[in-house]
């Protein structure tokens, strides 16, 4: 949705309208940053890693003590699924999709 676009969206408009309209926003220039932003509600670099991507082979992921939105979503009953890239850490299997909250995976770690 955009309330600048030439494409007419009457009732995504509407819905805006009566909700919040965020129009400032902003996304990390790579993938491992971008995705541990997204599943933290956190800024990278609370953390280490704001910089760039966990590249193959490099024994560390995003921490295991910063809960994650799939983890909290299946708390309260929710069921979690990811497809597509992982890219916050695979050396240790607890970096891994499925023990951070998701009950399936189906994609590639980097």
């Amino acid at each position: 949705w955009n309330a600048y676009s030439k494409v007419k969206t009457s009732t995504l408009t509407k819905i805006a309208y009566k909700g919040m309209i965020m129009d400032q926003s902003y996304a990390m220039h790579k993938c491992t940053p971008s995705r541990a932003a997204l599943l933290t509600g956190r800024h990278p670099m609370h953390f280490g890693m704001q910089t760039s991507n966990i590249l193959p082979n490099r024994a560390y992921g995003l921490p295991t003590n910063i809960p994650l939105l799939p983890e909290t979503l299946r708390k309260i009953g929710y069921s979690t699924h990811l497809i597509g890239k992982w890219h916050l850490g695979h050396c240790n299997e607890n970096y891994t999709p499925t023990n951070r909250g998701f009950d399936s995976f189906f994609g590639f770690y980097r």
